[in-house]
């Protein structure tokens, strides 16, 4: 996913396809992978609890981290947008991000190199708290 931060306004679309290609390949393994290594260990009494949990903390993990990055992308977003000139009359007003095609053209590429140049702190903001379970949990 580092990769994604790379990715600006105006974008090369085949660089962000093969980003994006890269970076489902390499999430794609932590899906099943998990699951194989839980079923694995657990005896067959106990395997459909097990499954369970772990489909139970996987979903917890991800509604946990879609709002901690929606409130990370909202205040990087306000923030971007405060400095364009006339952007407040239409921040409140766009109801979707494919509104912002019909922008004037002077605010349209400022606002949307605002929306790119929110992929850096969206990304790096869980590294800490990933980073410092990491190590806490080479120490045990």
């Amino acid at each position: 996913m580092g990769l994604l931060i790379d990715l600006k306004y105006p974008y090369n679309t085949a660089k962000s396809v093969i980003f994006l290609l890269i970076t489902g390949v390499g999430i794609g393994g932590l899906f099943q992978t998990p699951l194989i290594a839980l079923q694995a260990a657990m005896p067959t009494r106990d395997m459909a609890v097990a499954t369970g949990a772990l489909v139970l903390f996987r979903l917890l993990g991800s509604a946990t981290g879609i709002a901690i990055g929606g409130s990370v992308l909202n205040n990087q977003l306000a923030s971007r947008l405060a400095g364009i000139p006339g952007s407040r009359s239409f921040t409140f007003n766009i109801q979707g991000v494919s509104e912002l095609v019909n922008l004037p053209e002077p605010i349209k590429s400022q606002v949307l190199s605002a929306f790119a140049s929110y992929l850096l702190p969206l990304f790096c903001s869980p590294l800490r708290p990933v980073y410092i379970f990491f190590v806490a949990a080479l120490t045990i």
